[in-house]
């Protein structure tokens, strides 16, 4: 999106912008800053839609020193009403009061948290209340956003509020969502995943093929979803796919199903080995390695080479059997008083640094991780003398929690083996847990969870994505019509209808005897003379979802994609390419809206006589052979 500042936007005036907006053809998400809120507490209004909208709070620590718990209030003035919430307490009914969790109460200076929530509304925009809480005391700032390029980079102040030129932000996106997602569905058996850099045998971007000693090449021998992974083949010489991470980033959340040749955590021995890190620099002289350090899965830090956790717990702990596919998800979070690192498998936290007293080799300082964000790593590199294959498939990056989706691994593989450490030898058979392991069976997975047969997946399992069916209250699809060069108007279709399949298809159905433009006698024209409903009365649009798309979602949190759609129209199949945002709304309700409108050309669809008809009909100078349409389309689970 492209998006405008301002110092301040009445809502009123904002309605009416988005109104005239709309009027124009654009999607518009108007995001406002009450005139009346303080400093370090910001209102925005992500996305609205019919019937409903989506918002959050930023609050930023504009003082000196941190803030150790925080509890807001607001209250809408109008039929504006929260129906869900996440990063935060919520109670009251209206007025609403939020308090922070355990993880994200304390904020250093400079610093920010966000919480967020879905609502319900009533046909006016959505409202932007004041929030009041001790934590919000300060000066006025505001800010606003549209999806248009139309927008105008100027906007309304009024003049009873001044807007602070002292008040401060935080440099780093911690909302921007998911930054990169990979199936490897679209890549070639044996080449480098498209989109990644490399790091093989200690050399950046290295020769990378399935004949070199070390490599990391799209695989179809084995896969979590689909039927493509990517396959690491490393050991002493580090196998790595490598990303760059947007400057400013001290928050992400990565995650990726994992399946490995040999076991990792509660192996015996000087075992020292990672398959997740983040990089300073491109080499690894500079990261933070995770993965098994000292038999137990832990951390690695470099250049100081210290580690976590202490030696009280070496040997000992959960395991991630072989061959056997896992969720694991590190947390990396530089934004809290403490440098934070948090390691979960299938759900269920397995590690963690939370403060100094984590490492073992003495105290490192609070900001250990803040200077590691430039590079993103996932592959296998050993410091012991172990060797290992390892796949992983639905990599997911972001500044947002991530989780492991609404599927997870099979019954069978759903459990790290818990293993009791003795004297003996190791191995990674499991055995009854000591009181000092954590077990982790089907019944530690979150529980919006759905455990499917252990026959449900394969190398070769279909995409998982849940099945859901389009909400038609609170779905739109509009479309713009120019005449004589400056009338712009816009119609709709009152009936569209659509899925998304369990195998990922989605697919949209307008009826197209429903187009709407206001004017009887007009319908009535554009269903004979350009649609021609009698022989084509539908147009249908289809386009494959990526497998963890949806599921790689939390609630709240959207992502950006491109998607390449087939549209039969008029008896005719053309292709149109757009970005859109999809949006997890709920754990049942996914937003799925066009990021710039989708401009569709009569001569594609061998309705240019049609229009021409149409101007015939009415006897004027021109109405464009190219309409813009936009959409907003909710689905809900089925």
């Amino acid at each position: 999106m492209s998006s405008f500042k301002a110092s301040a936007i009445n809502p009123r005036i904002a309605g009416a912008l988005t109104r005239s907006l709309y009027a124009a053809g654009f999607s518009l998400a108007v995001s406002t800053l009450s005139t009346q809120a303080y400093a370090g507490c910001q209102y925005v209004v992500n996305n609205q839609w019919n019937n409903g909208f989506d918002a959050k709070i930023k609050i930023t620590n504009d003082g000196t020193s941190a803030i150790n718990g925080w509890n807001i209030s607001w209250k809408y003035n109008g039929d504006n009403r929260v129906t869900s919430s996440y990063n935060a307490t919520l109670s009251g009914t209206n007025p609403y009061t939020a308090t922070n969790l355990s993880w994200n109460g304390n904020i250093a200076a400079g610093q920010s948290v966000e919480f967020g929530f879905q609502g319900s509304k009533g046909s006016a925009a959505a409202e932007v209340p004041v929030i009041t809480g001790a934590v919000c005391g300060g000066t006025t700032t505001t800010s606003a956003a549209a999806s248009s390029k139309a927008a105008s980079s100027t906007a309304v102040t009024p003049s009873s509020v001044a807007a602070s030129s002292t008040a401060t932000t935080s440099s780093v996106n911690n909302g921007g969502g998911v930054l990169f997602s990979d199936t490897f569905e679209s890549g070639t058996a044996n080449t480098q995943p498209a989109g990644w850099q490399n790091f093989i045998g200690w050399v950046p971007n290295n020769s990378n093929t399935a004949s070199g000693s070390q490599y990391a090449l799209v695989d179809t021998t084995k896969a979590y979803t689909g039927t493509k992974s990517v396959h690491f083949k490393g050991g002493a010489a580090p196998a790595q796919l490598v990303r760059a991470l947007p400057a400013g980033t001290q928050r992400l959340y990565t995650r990726a199903y994992v399946n490995m040749s040999v076991p990792m955590g509660n192996v015996a021995g000087d075992n020292h080995e990672h398959i997740f890190g983040i990089k300073k620099t491109f080499d690894a002289n500079d990261e933070i390695r995770v993965g098994q350090i000292k038999g137990v899965l832990g951390t690695n830090h470099i250049p100081s080479d210290n580690i976590a956790p202490k030696q009280s717990q070496w040997w000992s702990g959960p395991q991630m059997a072989a061959n056997t596919w896992y969720c694991v998800e590190v947390d990396y979070l530089a934004d809290q008083a403490y440098d934070t690192l948090k390691m979960r498998v299938n759900g269920t936290e397995v590690h963690s640094i939370t403060s100094a007293s984590d490492w073992n080799n003495g105290a490192l300082a609070a900001d250990w991780m803040s200077d590691k964000f430039n590079y993103v790593m996932f592959g296998f590199h050993s410091f012991s003398s172990r060797t290992a294959d390892v796949w992983m498939d639905d990599i997911v990056v972001s500044t947002q929690p991530i989780g492991c989706g609404t599927t997870p691994p099979p019954a069978s593989s759903s459990s790290v083996a818990s293993v009791a450490p003795s004297s003996s030898s190791k191995s990674s058979s499991s055995v009854a847990p000591s009181s000092s392991s954590v077990a982790m069976t089907s019944s530690s997975v979150p529980s919006s969870s759905v455990a499917p047969s252990s026959s449900s997946r394969s190398s070769s399992s279909a995409a998982t994505t849940a099945a859901w069916t389009l909400n038609t209250t609170d779905s739109y699809l509009n479309f713009v019509t120019t005449k004589n060069t400056h009338n712009v108007e816009v119609h709709n279709f009152t009936s569209i209808s659509g899925d998304i399949s369990a195998a990922g298809v989605a697919t949209l159905t307008i009826d197209l005897n429903t187009v709407n433009t206001g004017v009887a006698l007009r319908d009535q024209r554009m269903k004979d003379m350009l649609f021609e409903t009698a022989t084509y009365p539908t147009a249908t649009v289809t386009v494959t979802v990526p497998a963890t798309l949806i599921s790689g979602l939390a609630v709240g949190q959207s992502a950006a994609t491109d998607i390449t759609a087939s549209l039969n129209l008029h008896g005719v199949s053309g292709t149109i390419t757009t970005k859109v945002s999809v949006q997890k709304l709920s754990n049942s309700r996914i937003l799925v809206q066009t990021l710039a409108p989708v401009l569709t050309k009569a001569e594609t669809y061998n309705m240019t006589a049609g229009v021409e008809a149409l101007r015939a009909a009415v006897a004027i100078a021109s109405i464009s052979a190219a309409v813009p349409v936009d959409f907003a389309l909710v689905f809900d689970a089925r």
